[in-house]
């Protein structure tokens, strides 16, 4: 029998509308980026932010950041091609682009060298909450680094009307993801099911924020079907005003063991944590 998702709670009203009027434009009349809507939930990395994921990079792969600086220029202009996002001049890299690059830049590095950690030779990515793709758009793009791993697939799993922005963004850009509606069970189960590789889950202040019941949707049917994964954990103190208390501390939502940790770079208040499994 199929169970209804729950209803997506209201502090993704403003989000989904502009996604909404955005699938009604062709991609180079695409302007959610700057969107007080949409930034809001995405896209309003600053660029005093922008600079310490940059340096958290640096720090964390040097022996990385000579190849990874070199495709940098190309990859902040492929992410910033659609959407007019707000940008900042970096000097030290020579490049202005969206300082969301640099928070891509840095949770991409986290995914595949995870990846690498726990041993695996193949995967199927599984993103939960994928923005408009800039993280898949990363990955792929600096996959190279990482030989001892392949991609087989990458699924993004998202409001329907991020993913239908997300699947026109890997068209224009030419990235090989899928991005399905996690509202619906029965494509979401088809979609985790595409390739047989083993599942790698990734979710970036997505998972942590939702209710708790929303949270249990995605748990059972995504998150546990994961053999690993990388999960950065804000919200973790609860957030009201928004019906549902929305987040809260971590918990075992795998049966793997979780290594939890503080994220790098630290720059919020409340404290951001990396789960790693």
């Amino acid at each position: 029998m199929t169970v209804s998702a729950p209803a997506p709670t209201s502090n993704y009203n403003g989000y989904r509308e502009v996604l909404r009027e955005t699938a009604a434009q062709e991609p180079d009349e695409w302007t959610f980026k700057s969107d007080p809507r949409y930034t809001r939930i995405l896209e309003h990395v600053t660029p005093a932010q922008g600079r310490q994921f940059l340096e958290q990079v640096q720090g964390e792969y040097p022996d990385l950041w000579p190849s990874v600086a070199g495709l940098l220029p190309s990859l902040v202009l492929q992410n910033d091609l659609y959407g007019k996002p707000d940008t900042a001049r970096f000097p030290t890299l020579g490049i202005v682009c969206s300082p969301a690059n640099l928070r891509y830049l840095s949770q991409s590095l986290r995914l595949l060298s995870h990846a690498v950690e726990v041993g695996m030779s193949r995967m199927h990515v599984v993103e939960l909450g994928g923005g408009y793709g800039g993280l898949a758009l990363y990955v792929h793009r600096l996959a190279n680094l990482f030989p001892s791993v392949t991609i087989e697939a990458y699924t993004i799993v998202d409001l329907p009307e991020a993913a239908a922005i997300q699947n026109r963004m890997a068209d224009a850009l030419d990235v090989p993801y899928d991005a399905v509606n996690g509202l619906d069970e029965h494509n979401l189960a088809a979609a985790l099911r595409r390739v047989a590789a083993p599942r790698f889950l990734f979710s970036a202040y997505a998972f942590s924020e939702f209710d708790a019941e929303t949270r249990d949707w995605y748990e059972q049917r995504v998150a546990r079907a994961c053999d690993h994964g990388v999960v950065i954990w804000n919200f973790r103190h609860g957030v009201k005003g928004f019906g549902p208390v929305l987040g809260g501390p971590v918990y075992q939502f795998v049966d793997a063991p979780l290594r939890v940790e503080p994220d790098r770079p630290d720059m919020y208040e409340e404290g951001v944590l990396l789960v790693r499994f």
